[in-house]
């Protein structure tokens, strides 16, 4: 299991989780639907589980990380701490925008059509992009530790070339 894909398919994984409950929650609580209302279950079940393949698909099929590495060569960035958090910025605005415009897709075609669509981007992507950067900032760190423990992969034992080109 010791390998840069699986290392990378878990920490996606992980995040995805975290940051679809949390984003959906967050938006209920924002919108106002879930306080003082009863918490709606069925509501974050289905905006996490949206989120969630949202955000693992566009983990997977977007070089997010390449990104990252290119503005930190960019900027030529050599402190690890601002590293981190040209990482945890890129990965949280790419994320939540794909999330908030997967989540609008899914929950208001049906509903509004494109109006809806647009409505629901306009008024949420600020507010979920926000979440999406404190929540990688936070939790990004910690997954990454999570998962060189249970796949046995140390990114940190890997050579620091940082991609040249994306």
């Amino acid at each position: 299991m010791k390998s840069a894909q699986n290392y990378a398919t878990f920490v996606n994984i992980v995040m995805n989780i975290l940051l679809g409950l949390v984003i959906s929650i967050a938006v209920l609580i924002y919108m106002g639907t879930i306080l003082p209302v009863p918490f709606s279950v069925d509501a974050v079940i289905g905006s996490t589980v949206s989120s969630f393949f949202v955000g693992f698909t566009v983990g997977t099929l977007l070089p997010i990380m390449d990104w990252a590495f290119a503005i930190i060569k960019a900027f030529k960035v050599k402190s690890s701490f601002i590293q981190y958090l040209i990482t945890a910025v890129t990965l949280g605005v790419c994320m939540g925008v794909c999330i908030t415009c997967g989540n609008a897709i899914i929950s208001q075609i049906g509903i509004g059509g494109w109006a809806a669509v647009g409505g629901f981007i306009a008024g949420f992507l600020w507010f979920i992009v926000l979440c999406a950067i404190v929540l990688v900032v936070l939790f990004l760190k910690p997954v990454q530790i999570i998962a060189s423990k249970v796949t046995g992969f140390d990114p940190a034992a890997m050579p620091q070339d940082i991609p040249a080109e994306v």
